[in-house]
């Protein structure tokens, strides 16, 4: 008799297979919750620094955009008043749960560059800008501002400057103004004097503009050498040019009798302006 086919019966898993099977199969999904837990905590950490990023980006744009309209030379607050924002505090209305806080330090910048001035050993000799610009630092967080463990609970600081405001000099005119007395020089005898630049209708200051200077002269060639920081703001006329020589002593040259006054020279916006001291007589000995 011929041997008949035998068919094989399909084998299944034993005992021990499907144990191990549903142990990978835990084994994956703890990593796969683990994994979605964690992306959700970070997810939900990202979004509350980004608000507090979005509640000192807010807030700086309002200080700058009040600073615009209230300051002068625009507005009628000087520049240097910073009552209305520095270390005030409150709660931004769409995110409650966010405390701001805000400081307002001064700030002293160069020109053209800081790099380049701060190497001057001699102050005077450095183009500094003291009263111009504040820094404003915002500082957003929940609970407490000081940094703490934890990526939720760190605060958000945010910091910026914001300089003064600048007019156009042909639509709101601007005068310089010397300041000092008519005087009277004898040989090597000095005089001081200051300058500024002011809106002429309502006399506010643009504070930290640069000068420069030099002698008109009236009656004879009146002539003079000038001194002082580099920024022009203030300066010393002295009777007397001292000229360098390349052996001995300097030549000191003097032109008396005769009689002038000191032009202070700036440009502000692309517009040169000036402004004179009150006459200076140069006498002999």
């Amino acid at each position: 008799m011929a041997n008949l086919p035998t068919l094989k019966r399909p084998r299944g898993l034993s005992m021990a297979e499907a144990i191990v099977a549903m142990f990978v199969i835990l084994g994956g999904f703890t990593v796969i919750f683990r994994l979605f837990h964690t992306a959700m905590r970070y997810s939900t950490l990202i979004q509350a620094q980004q608000e507090k990023v979005r509640v000192a980006q807010n807030k700086l744009e309002e200080i700058r955009a009040w600073s615009r309209v209230h300051h002068q030379p625009i507005g009628a607050t000087a520049f240097s008043d910073w009552t209305h924002w520095d270390n005030t505090s409150g709660s931004d209305p769409d995110y409650p749960a966010i405390q701001w806080k805000v400081k307002v330090d001064a700030i002293s910048l160069a020109s053209p560059c800081s790099l380049f001035e701060m190497a001057e050993s001699d102050v005077n000799r450095r183009r500094l800008m003291p009263s111009s610009c504040k820094q404003i630092t915002v500082t957003a967080f929940t609970g407490s501002e000081t940094p703490v463990v934890g990526m939720g609970q760190r605060p958000v600081v945010l910091t910026t400057y914001i300089g003064q405001a600048s007019q156009d000099p042909t639509t709101v005119p601007c005068e310089v103004i010397v300041s000092g007395s008519p005087v009277t020089l004898a040989r090597d005898a000095t005089a001081d004097y200051s300058v500024l630049l002011r809106t002429q209708a309502d006399r506010y200051e643009i504070l930290d503009v640069f000068f420069r200077w030099a002698m008109d002269p009236t009656v004879g060639p009146a002539v003079g050498n000038f001194s002082g920081p580099r920024s022009g703001r203030q300066t010393t006329i002295i009777n007397r040019i001292r000229i360098p020589q390349n052996s001995g002593p300097p030549l000191d040259v003097y032109c008396a009798p005769s009689s002038g006054a000191g032009r202070a020279l700036c440009k502000y916006r692309g517009k040169v302006l000036t402004g004179q001291t009150p006459l200076i007589d140069m006498v002999g000995p």
